[in-house]
């Protein structure tokens, strides 16, 4: 399975609180047609994430206060209908063949909820 078939199943969701700083960088390793989605947790740098985001063609989600990690992942899985959902923290970086390893190990194994 090439990558652009394989991140046209996934959806990205990134818990951030004053993350902007970060998420730029996690946001340059999202392939192409992989859907994003930026769950904001009551930030001071909101503006910022916003720009991102926007930059990025993601969704942002912004939370007055912090729901905790949980309640926006779940925020964030709500405004998806992607088959494979990838919940990565803002400081993190996708290596180059995540995103077809992820959609293979789903193929592979298709009773598992959850890698």
């Amino acid at each position: 399975m090439d990558l652009q078939c394989s991140a046209k199943r996934v959806a990205i969701i990134s818990v951030c609180h004053n993350s902007s700083k970060v998420v730029e960088k996690m946001l340059s390793t999202v392939p192409r047609n992989c859907e994003i989605i930026l769950v904001d947790n009551g930030s001071s740098d909101l503006e910022s994430l916003q720009s991102l985001a926007d930059n990025a063609n993601a969704k942002l989600i912004s939370n007055l206060t912090n729901q905790g990690f949980g309640c926006a992942c779940n925020q964030g899985a709500e405004l998806t209908g992607r088959e494979l959902l990838l919940f990565q923290n803002p400081d993190t970086l996708l290596s180059e063949n995540a995103i077809t390893e992820l959609a293979a190990a789903a193929d592979r194994y298709p009773t598992a909820s959850a890698f």
